[in-house]
Parts: structure tokens; sequence; C-alpha cells
């Protein structure tokens, strides 16, 4: 292989390691109780989707100061509060 592919590949490297470590540690990666071929895939894919949008989220707005977790919290809150609304009478 060409040394300047190698360099290219290894410098991705931790860029790649910190998206499955996101994924495992935020999204659920390794909760999987899948034993299938197809419902474990679907789950990898969601878990690192859901690493890039999130990532997203947070590079294109307000919430650049916000943690993962702190961005979960803020939409759980919020459908929550949607949640409640529902109830509550017109």
């Amino acid at each position: 292989m060409d040394y300047e592919k190698v360099i290219d590949y290894y410098s991705l490297r931790f860029q790649i390691e910190f998206v499955f470590r996101d994924a495992k540690q935020y999204w659920g990666m390794e909760d999987s109780m899948n034993i299938k071929k197809i419902p474990i895939h679907n789950w990898a894919n969601l878990s690192t989707f859901m690493v890039n949008f999130s990532h997203g989220l947070r590079q294109n707005s307000d919430m650049n100061e916000m943690s993962i977790l702190d961005l979960k919290a803020h939409y759980h809150g919020l459908k929550y509060v949607k949640e409640v609304f529902k109830l509550l009478p017109i």
C-alpha cells in the first residue's frame, strides 16, 4: 500500500474510535440483546447515526456548549412536556 494512504488511514483511527466510544457510551450500541444479523446491523447503524446526528445538532445550533447527555435530557424533557400537554383538557 502507498505510504500516503497508510498515513491517511492511521490519521482517521482516532476519529473512528471516538465514534464507537460515543455510540457505546451514549447511544446504547453495546446494550443490544439481538442475536440475528439484521437486527444487530440495524442497532449498530442507528447508534452510529445518532452519534453523527447529535454532533451535527451541537455544531449547527445554539446547543454547541451542551454535552451529549445534556442534549438527550433536553429532548427527553421536551417529549415529556408534549405528553403532559396531551393529557390536559383544552
